[in-house]
């Protein structure tokens, strides 16, 4: 079995699980035509994303609930039951976790990320991402995710 890194640079706030992994492969995926990167902009207090089947939505943690969201670049304004989001419709589908590596790079935001769980047969290929802004507020983040 493939034993996977992870490192978590607080210089750059870069999360690898595949460090020998390019980060030009942003994009379509060519054979499948499926997308294969997902970059995130918000204002995060205490959250975490989530990725799975295609599928991305935010579990609020605590204090105040993002807003001024965007996913590839498109304007999203989640309705949201309790603590969850509503899911997220991506144009182009997502390409599947499986045997992948996964990359998460914070582009902006003055704390880092953590990686709560990377996807695995066990949680059923999901992915998820833990933004906690310190001090008190909100900051703006913005997080690429890759994979290949």
């Amino acid at each position: 079995m493939k034993r996977i890194l992870f490192f978590l640079l607080l210089a750059g706030s870069f999360v690898s699980a595949d460090p020998a992994a390019p980060s030009s492969s942003w994009g379509v995926s060519d054979s499948a035509k499926a997308l294969h990167r997902i970059s995130i902009r918000g204002k995060f207090d205490s959250d975490i994303i989530k990725i799975q089947n295609g599928a991305l939505w935010i579990e609020h943690q605590s204090f105040e609930k993002p807003v001024d969201i965007s996913i590839n670049g498109s304007r999203w304004k989640p309705d949201w039951q309790g603590q969850k989001s509503s899911h997220y419709q991506f144009s182009v589908p997502l390409e599947g976790f499986e045997n992948g590596s996964v990359q998460v790079k914070k582009a902006s935001g003055r704390s880092a990320l953590a990686l709560v769980d990377l996807p695995t047969a066990q949680n059923k290929q999901t992915l998820s991402i833990k933004v906690v802004d310190e001090p008190v507020g909100v900051d703006t983040y913005e997080i690429h995710i890759s994979w290949k």
